[in-house]
C-alpha cells in the first residue's frame, strides 16, 4: 500500500513507516543522521550543483534513480525519481528533483521528531 504526500512525494509505508503508525520510531529503520547531513549539504549547495550532489550521494552511499540518459534521445522517463538513505522522491521536471528529495527528507525527519523545522532542524 502506498501513501501519497503533497508535491508528488511518495513513500512506501510497508518498508519505511511514516510517522509512528506502527509504534516504531523512524530512527530505528533509517539513518536519520545521514539524511540530515544530506539535507544540509544540498541546502548549502548552489542551485546548479544540487542535482550532481544528489547523484553523488546515490553513487557513493547506495541508492537508486530513474533519470534521463546523458545522450539525448536514449532514455527519457516521464517521471524522474531518486532514492537515497531510504528517502524517495520524484518529479516530472529533472531540475525539481533535488528540492522534492529535500522536502521528502524533511517529512521523514519531522515524522521522527515533530520539533524538527524547515529552518535547520531541532
Amino acid at each position: 500500500m502506498l501513501a501519497w504526500f503533497p508535491a508528488g512525494l511518495m513513500f512506501s509505508s510497508g518498508a519505511f513507516p511514516v510517522a509512528n503508525r506502527h509504534g516504531v520510531r523512524m530512527s530505528q529503520r533509517l539513518d536519520l543522521d545521514r539524511i540530515r547531513w544530506l539535507v544540509d549539504a544540498l541546502d548549502s549547495a548552489a542551485e546548479t550543483d544540487m542535482l550532481e550532489a544528489l547523484k553523488g550521494a546515490v553513487i557513493g552511499y547506495g541508492g537508486r534513480w530513474d533519470l534521463p540518459s546523458e545522450r539525448v534521445g536514449d532514455y527519457q522517463p516521464c517521471i524522474m525519481s531518486v532514492q537515497v538513505f531510504g528517502v524517495y522522491a520524484m518529479a516530472e521536471v529533472l531540475e525539481e528533483l533535488p528540492d522534492n528529495w529535500i522536502r521528502a527528507a524533511r517529512n521523514v525527519l519531522t515524522a521522527d521528531n515533530p520539533d524538527f523545522s524547515d529552518a535547520g532542524g531541532a
